[in-house]
């Protein structure tokens, strides 16, 4: 999805929360497309944890959920929920 946009390159890719937690030191993403259901750590507290490391990372939600409560739940984390797959696309903020 993302690799098609210029001037982005896909620097890694985590299959659990945890694993994405330890691997932001050493891939030093500018972005970060955060599933809100993972495998032993859920998206809001991953984003928490990764921000806690790299705060200045931006955090985009992905969810295939129909539900906007799974939105919802990253909003406390400071990121911006982005409905995809099913819902309109949209920008992300400046």
């Amino acid at each position: 999805m993302l690799a098609a946009v210029d001037g982005i390159r896909l620097v890694g890719e985590a299959s659990s929360g945890r694993e994405a937690v330890r691997s932001v030191d050493s891939l030093r993403p500018d972005l970060v497309l955060m599933d809100v259901n993972m495998p032993d750590m859920d998206g809001p507290t991953t984003t928490k944890e990764l921000l806690a490391k790299r705060p200045g990372t931006k955090v985009i939600a992905w969810t295939v959920s129909e539900s906007s409560d799974d939105l919802v739940r990253m909003m406390p984390e400071g990121r911006w929920p982005c409905r995809t797959r099913k819902g309109p696309p949209r920008s992300p903020p400046k």
